[in-house]
């Protein structure tokens, strides 16, 4: 190459250097076209993808922050103003502050003027948001609740009235107090605007009532200041209600989960619409951020596409322009190139006609003149590879002929080839006897069939497998044969090889060794054959005999079946020997027969090797000895019934942990153990701070005794040893001088002359809770070196059981206390809110009841209904209450009479009117009566607290229950109905309402929930429950059950 003057590549070269030059040039102008449209291009993507992403932080921001106003709303009725404040304010005002922060970045950016424009607007409209939100909180601690602000200012001035009134023990004025806070109450229930004029009314009349009294002027003045005062904070309360009545709508649709909330706080409604409404404007202004930087993108897009499209045209230019040079000056070069081309191609022909020897004539020095020297090395290397594949058939061909396996092929089902090792096997003398004659000649009638399909399956081009078959000789002789045959090619024309290895010795051995297993067969002894994986494979008639199972039920199963369960390492023991080439003779052991009986054998197990010496399999011999080791038998049969005693004690005292008695579960596990570690003494400890308190003990110790034992652990240096360790303690003799010894005389003090006296040999385990240690079990005996390693193990297994009965006894205990004082929360929470008020009204009206009576009989008799009606509730209120302080009064009182009870309740705390209609008096099931009484109590207490009626129907009754195409006479419906407001089902989630409460009891039972509603036309609650009795026909129920069964 270095010698080459204008070879191709120079020619080329000066060819296409204006090219080059020319496409370069092109190229730059290009590059600094797309460079500056990628910088214009990379800034507006910056800061478009900046805004997107402060416009999502301001929408989270702001997302946050009505979540925790609406979170305040929800939460302060349960935890208070002031706390709601303080959890929930500072959360809206961080969001706030966090919103300043991305819109001051915004300003920030380099952007358009608009966007900025609208990053200031966002920042003016987010402080308004936040100072509505605080307008609003201001506004609830106004409105108060309860015995807070306004609502809590004018209950205190009608409550000093009555007190007023009732020192002075002026009857009219009580009843027109009665008359004004009845009218005050159904204002707040039901926010009528009629009750509103009517307590102005009852103020003007008590105050007509009052300038007629006796009282002097000095009391009628602080009266009539009292009841001014009253008035003013009533109308203050509700002149705030009409001016925010018009905000609730518009709210409603946005937090209809805070609708039972604002039921009476109209103001907090108002705030809470506001600063909404300046949130909602904060929104449009971020989407406008969102398209103006997306608008920016498409823009700066537009321009960079402009400018390609641009230095896309001078590219084209260039390339038009190169291509034209580029052919002149292939024509040129075509020349000086074609002509050595065409003498390598006519060297190719010719070579290709089987001339090797010939050489390309080319004496070009450039890259042509390199190729045909190439080529003709090719030619000199392809004639030694040539020879190197006659080499390798040479070598193949004498490996066939030195085969001692017989290899033929043979075309068309004739033989083509044989060699010498086949020529023998067929009887020949020769192959030429062979060579033509076709290969079924040679196949025995018995293998005619499989050998036709064999020939039809190579003939599809699929290999055959080894297989086993028979083979004619010339001499008529037959020999088994094993062969493989594939499919090849030979001599250009499809063949098949096929390998023949001559088996007839195999099988007489084979013979002779059916032979001996007809000996084994025929043996007494149990004779076994088995892979060292212990897989069955022989199995002569003694061992069926011996172990009861047939050969086809063994055979391919391992000889672990007759291996006794309480004996699982004897078999791999045994196998891992043989595999070391171990015989194992006269092994006596224990085998399980096929009807479970265990019997006692003797076997003797001997390596199998084959014809190298390699380990194949293990014979085994077994013997019956059962007789000879009866008595020993009979002996481990005793011990083995103590084991199965043992493990019974231990599953009794497992089961006993489920009991919360503890003072008897303790005593049952110490009298177990006493039977099973055949104990002198036992004593249960518990931990408690630094002490050890005995709980139980079976021993010599009086009961009394017991009761005073304690022991300070820091004191008591045995004990502490087993609580530290957290395992069992051994001291073979307390009268040694061991450090174990001595520490537990002084742990027992003077007690080692009394209450231990007995004591010689001590066992301590500690109690154990999820690695806790909880206690100690400590065990007596009067011999010295009584207690082993065995005895402490069966010692932690009732130390355990031990443990769990303390555990589960403390977790009872307080679970107890917990429901105990859950139960005195609410009681004492209904108490005050029904029977509390009731009683009291109650009071006053019959302290006024006799007088009010002389002076005016019409007034005394509504007061006197006003009184009974009173006196109802609370005895209504308080049966209800005793029925929940006694759970089993649920079903032990009849269905009817605790719907009446609860009907009245409901009746006299909600002032509605309740009709209860009764069809049904069976008794039911107490799961069933349950139910269906928890169901109505919830249906009742939402029509008080939501519906807003004025009349409920109970109604219980006997109905036919349909099921498949029949039904039940037995069948149960409850059903209340109001004519209150009702309500959209499909608005109303199941959680809401008690409703998913209503439906799981119901399906407790099998019941069948039914619920319509329709807003302003009251809601109905129907339950169904199916009965056990003769079905009636479908067609006779009524309409609606009908509908319902289909």
């Amino acid at each position: 190459m270095k010698n080459m003057t204008w070879s191709i590549g120079h020619k080329l070269v000066v060819g296409f250097a204006t090219v080059v030059i020319l496409t370069i040039a092109g190229n730059m102008i290009g590059f600094f076209a797309l460079n500056r449209v990628n910088n214009e291009v990379e800034t507006t993507t910056t800061v478009s993808a900046r805004l997107e992403t402060l416009s999502n932080l301001i929408t989270i921001s702001l997302l946050e922050a009505r979540r925790s106003e609406t979170a305040f709303f929800l939460r302060y009725p349960a935890i208070g103003i002031g706390e709601a404040e303080a959890e929930y304010v500072s959360r809206v005002q961080d969001q706030v502050a966090a919103i300043h922060t991305y819109a001051d970045e915004g300003i920030s950016l380099e952007t358009g003027e608009a966007d900025r424009m609208r990053f200031r607007q966002i920042k003016t409209l987010i402080d308004d948001h936040e100072a509505a939100f605080l307008q609003a909180v201001a506004l609830v601690e106004q409105r108060g609740h309860v015995d807070t602000g306004l609502e809590g200012q004018f209950r205190a001035k009608i409550h000093q009235m009555e007190q007023a009134v009732a020192e002075a023990k002026l009857d009219q004025l009580t009843i027109d107090i009665l008359s004004i806070r009845r009218n005050e109450k159904d204002y707040l229930l039901r926010g009528n605007s009629e009750d509103i004029d009517q307590v102005a009314q009852l103020i003007g009349r008590f105050k007509q009532h009052l300038a007629a009294t006796h009282l002097n002027a000095a009391d009628q003045a602080r009266l009539n200041t009292l009841a001014d005062e009253y008035l003013a904070l009533f109308q203050q309360l509700t002149q705030v209600d009409r001016d925010l009545a018009a905000a609730i709508d518009g709210y409603r649709e946005q937090a209809d989960s805070i609708e039972p909330l604002v039921a009476g706080r109209m103001a907090m409604a108002h705030g809470l619409a506001r600063y909404r409404e300046q949130a909602d404007s904060i929104e449009p202004l971020v989407a406008e951020i969102r398209a103006d930087a997306s608008a920016d993108f498409q823009q700066s897009v537009q321009t960079s596409n402009q400018t390609i499209g641009t230095a896309t045209i001078l590219e084209i230019g260039d390339l038009l322009l190169a291509v034209f040079l580029g052919f002149g000056i292939a024509v040129a070069l075509s020349r000086s190139i074609s002509r050595p081309v065409q003498a390598l191609t006519e060297a190719a022909t010719i070579i290709a006609g089987g001339d090797l020897t010939h050489q390309a004539q080319v004496t070009s020095r450039d890259e042509i003149g390199v190729l045909a020297n190439a080529f003709n090395q090719m030619v000199v290397n392809l004639r030694d590879l040539i020879e190197q594949v006659r080499e390798s058939e040479e070598r193949y061909r004498r490996l066939v002929e030195l085969s001692f396996d017989a290899i033929i092929i043979y075309v068309e089902g004739k033989l083509v080839y044989v060699n010498p090792r086949g020529v023998h096997l067929a009887g020949a003398a020769s192959p030429d006897q062979l060579l033509g004659k076709p290969i079924l000649d040679f196949v025995h009638p018995d293998s005619f069939d499989v050998a036709q399909l064999r020939l039809q399956q190579l003939e599809q081009g699929s290999g055959v497998p080894l297989l086993e078959e028979k083979f004619m000789r010339l001499d008529g002789a037959s020999i088994e044969v094993e062969s493989a045959a594939v499919p090849i090619t030979y001599q250009g024309h499809p063949a098949v090889q096929t390998v023949i290895r001559d088996i007839t010795e195999r099988k007489r051995a084979q013979a002779v060794q059916a032979q001996l297993a007809a000996i084994v067969e025929s043996s007494n002894d149990a004779i076994i054959g088995k892979t060292l994986e212990g897989i069955i494979m022989n199995w002569n008639r003694g061992a069926e005999d011996l172990y009861g199972y047939s050969a086809e039920e063994v055979k391919g199963r391992s000889v672990a079946l007759l291996v006794p369960p309480d004996r699982p390492n004897e078999l791999s023991k045994i196998l891992e020997k043989l595999k070391q080439g171990q015989r194992i003779e006269q092994y006596e052991t224990v085998r399980v027969r096929k009807d479970g009986r265990h019997i006692d054998v003797a076997v003797t197990i001997s390596p199998i090797k084959d014809g190298n010496g390699k380990i194949t399999g293990a014979s085994t011999i077994a013997q019956d000895i059962t007789e000879r080791k009866a008595r020993a038998s009979a002996l481990e049969q005793r011990v083995e019934e103590r084991t199965r005693e043992f493990a019974t004690l231990l599953e009794v005292a497992h089961n006993l942990a489920s009991t919360l008695d503890m003072e008897r579960l303790l005593g049952l596990i110490l009298d177990q153990l006493k039977i099973v570690v055949d104990c002198f003494g036992a004593t249960i400890y518990k931990a408690e701070g630094e002490a050890l308190i005995a709980l139980a003990h079976r021993g010599p110790i009086p009961q009394q005794a017991i009761s005073e034992l304690r022991f300070w652990m820091r004191q008591a240096g045995a004990f502490q040893q087993v609580i530290v360790q957290q395992t069992p303690v051994i001291i073979p003799d307390i009268q040694d001088e061991t450090p174990l010894a001595l520490l537990f005389r002084e742990s027992v003090g003077e007690r080692l002359e009394t209450a231990f006296a007995y004591v010689r040999s001590w066992l301590g385990v500690p109690l154990m809770i999820k690695e806790q240690v909880i206690g100690m079990l400590g065990l007596h005996h009067d011999q010295p070196n009584y207690y082993t390693a065995r005895h402490a193990k069966l010692a932690i297994a009732f130390a355990n059981q031990a443990a769990i009965a303390i555990e589960n006894a403390r977790l009872y205990e307080q679970a107890q206390e917990l429901a105990t004082f859950q139960e005195r929360q609410r009681l004492a929470h209904d108490l005050h809110d029904a029977v509390s008020q009731s009683l009291f009204s109650a009071s006053l009206a019959a302290e006024v009841l006799p007088r009010l009576w002389e002076r005016h009989p019409e007034e005394g008799r509504r007061c006197l209904t006003e009184l009974h009606r009173l006196t109802r509730s609370a005895l209504a209120e308080m049966r209800t209450l005793l029925l929940e302080l006694r759970p089993t009064a649920l079903v032990e009182t009849a269905l009817a009479d605790l719907l009446n009870q609860l009907a009245e309740a409901v009746a006299s705390r909600a002032m509605l009117e309740v009709s209860l209609t009764i069809e049904f008096r069976d008794p039911l099931p107490p799961e069933v009566q349950l139910a269906l009484y928890r169901i109505a109590q919830e249906a009742l207490n939402n029509v008080a607290k939501h519906a807003g009626a004025s009349h409920v129907g109970v109604k219980l009754q006997s109905i036919p229950f349909p099921t498949n195409g029949k039904a039940l006479q037995n069948g149960i419906e409850l059903r209340i109905t109001d004519d209150g407001r009702g309500f959209d089902l499909d608005h109303i989630p199941p959680a809401r309402l008690g409703l998913s409460i209503m439906r799981e009891r119901a399906e407790t039972i099998g019941a069948i929930l039914k619920l319509e509603s329709q807003s302003e036309q009251g809601t109905e609650v129907i339950v169904i429950w199916p009965g056990m009795s003769e079905a009636v026909p479908l067609a006779s129920l009524p309409y609606g059950l009908a509908e319902l069964a289909s």
